[in-house]
């Protein structure tokens, strides 16, 4: 009797535990069933950036340095500086892009002693919006704004007082003088990434020669007053196309330029005469802002990571403006050319550092 009790009391011992144990793997399944079927929190996706943005610095010493050199020339040091900076925004079919390109370099030379001359000074700012017609499509509506001047005034004709050792010259540019600004309205034209063309046809201008200096707004085809005063700026209503071209070749080589054809449905001829100083001699001449043209153009090679080689050159073609040129002893007049091609080149070994947004 007590065998049976004590078997009887090991099977509801082995049934109880049996019980407990099923329950426990009921209630393991049950948590484990929960957790597959939690969905996992995903990390929210980054932010979209639709900025593309970078700022290269450059920064150029040359020196020329000779004694006793027989085959002529003189010593010089020159120092130049640039900035070129970019900020352009994309999201679907609108596209926002903007550029600031500041240049200024300084130049002594010996022969002219105690004479710090400029040797580059530009000021360049452009922006342009532009929204496509179609999602696919290679033309744009249209809207930009650009500005040039530059940071310092600029002499030639250089001699020296009569009482002094100072140099002395012809003002030939300024701050603000000249200064030209154009708003445009129109068509952008892109068929590949490295070429676009914006074709305005309502585009509004101002020239601005901010200087009080009659001889120089009488020099940029500014209105005359009255006998002796000449307006400081003059509005423009016309009809704009520039061109960019930007190649990149490789990591080293690099090739930009800028081509722009401005009309003015508001232009004129004008009757210009240029008197000299001392005989009185004059040379008569016309000029005209009907047209305007400018051509920039940059050539750049990295030798290595933070040094370049560039070639810069830009061209401008403003009837106008005239240009004097005087004899050496500054009262009479050499060449007076009415309409001339503006050119100017530049070439430059730069310490290069760029600072690019992700």
């Amino acid at each position: 009797m007590k065998r049976i009790f004590i078997l009887v009391s090991i099977l509801c011992g082995a049934s109880a535990f049996a019980q407990d144990l099923t329950d426990a793997q009921k209630a393991a399944l049950d948590a484990a069933t929960t957790i597959n079927n939690t969905k996992v929190a995903e990390a929210p996706a980054p932010k979209p950036n639709y900025w593309k943005t970078s700022v290269d610095f450059d920064l150029g010493l040359n020196q020329a340095w000779m004694t006793n050199w027989t085959a002529g020339g003189y010593p010089t040091i020159s120092l130049a500086a640039g900035i070129d900076g970019k900020a352009n925004y994309e999201k679907g079919r609108a596209q926002w892009d903007n550029r600031m390109q500041l240049n200024y370099g300084l130049m002594w030379s010996a022969d002219k002693a105690n004479l710090i001359q400029s040797s580059n000074d530009r000021i360049y700012l452009e922006s342009k919006f532009d929204y496509k017609m179609a999602e696919k499509s290679k033309f744009a509506y249209s809207a930009g704004v650009d500005f040039r001047t530059q940071f310092a005034p600029s002499l030639d004709n250089f001699r020296q007082g009569e009482n002094s050792h100072k140099w002395i010259g012809d003002l030939k540019s300024s701050i603000l003088s000249p200064a030209y600004l154009n708003i445009s309205l129109g068509v952008d034209w892109k068929p590949v990434p490295w070429f676009d063309m914006s074709m305005s046809p309502l585009t509004g201008g101002i020239v601005i020669v901010a200087r009080q200096d009659n001889d120089l707004r009488k020099r940029y085809g500014m209105e005359k007053l009255d006998d002796t005063n000449y307006k400081s700026s003059k509005w423009l209503l016309g009809a704009q196309v520039k061109a960019n071209v930007n190649i990149k070749v490789n990591d080293w080589l690099h090739y930009e330029t800028q081509f722009v054809v401005f009309a003015n449905y508001l232009g004129k001829v004008t009757e210009q005469s240029v008197k000299g100083t001392e005989d009185n001699s004059y040379f008569d001449g016309k000029t005209n802002d009907i047209y305007r043209i400018n051509w920039d153009n940059k050539l750049s090679f990295n030798v290595a990571k933070y040094f370049k080689v560039a070639l810069q050159t830009w061209l401008l073609y403003d009837p106008s403006v005239y240009y004097v040129k005087k004899g050496a002893d500054n009262k009479t007049i050499e060449n007076v050319r009415f309409a001339p091609v503006q050119f100017k080149e530049f070439f430059s070994i730069n310490f290069t550092y760029t600072i690019a947004g992700k």
